[in-house]
């Protein structure tokens, strides 16, 4: 599935809890959270003291806070203890097969076309993955490495894919669900 739309739509969250569902079906085994290694493009967040993965833990909030929102802080605990849930760059999943999984790929917007092809080519049986993206958001740096996200939504809008399972959504300023002045400043922005 391969969800466009601006802040506040809610995206993580929905793919979050769909993903929570497919846990607690036993339809998949795990959940895991990636996202492209990629700091703002306006400031650099420069050194962070700590191992790897309390600096990576900096990337995964967003996850980590909708697993809060769904769930009661015990159960988001023992889902890590047990190996659940996890969380990474998507740098590091070459190599993988991925299979009963349930893979987030979160701020897409700042994953490249090789990046979102590895996650895309890591699936395995049983697997489902969520690709979501706010183009409007991008950290990508330089203009000549454009994201991958639309040229992806753009292959996977057709019948051929449609008849593989493959989904595309586009949310727009009017599904934001964050609040009434989140919608406003997305629509005022989207002037400039």
């Amino acid at each position: 599935v391969l969800v466009d739309g601006p802040a506040g739509t809610s995206k993580t969250l929905l793919a979050t809890y769909c993903a929570l569902q497919l846990l607690n079906m036993k339809v998949i085994s795990d959940i895991m959270y990636l996202r492209s290694a990629v700091e703002s493009s306006d400031r650099s967040l420069g050194y962070l003291p700590g191992s790897a993965e309390e600096k990576l833990r900096f990337f995964n909030l967003p996850f980590l806070d909708k697993l809060d929102e769904l769930l009661i802080s015990t159960r988001v605990e023992k889902l890590e203890q047990e190996g659940r849930v996890s969380m990474f760059p998507v740098n590091f999943a070459r190599g993988m097969n991925w299979t009963n999984k349930c893979i987030i790929l979160d701020e897409a917007q700042n994953s490249t076309v090789k990046e979102i092809t590895t996650v895309l080519t890591r699936l395995g049986k049983n697997s489902r993955c969520f690709i979501l993206a706010d183009p409007m958001q991008t950290d990508l740096k330089h203009e000549d490495k454009q994201g991958g996200f639309k040229g992806m939504m753009r292959v996977f809008s057709d019948q051929e894919s449609f008849d593989m399972g493959i989904r595309t959504f586009k949310f727009t300023e009017e599904d934001i669900m964050r609040s009434e002045l989140v919608k406003f400043l997305v629509k005022k922005l989207k002037e400039m």
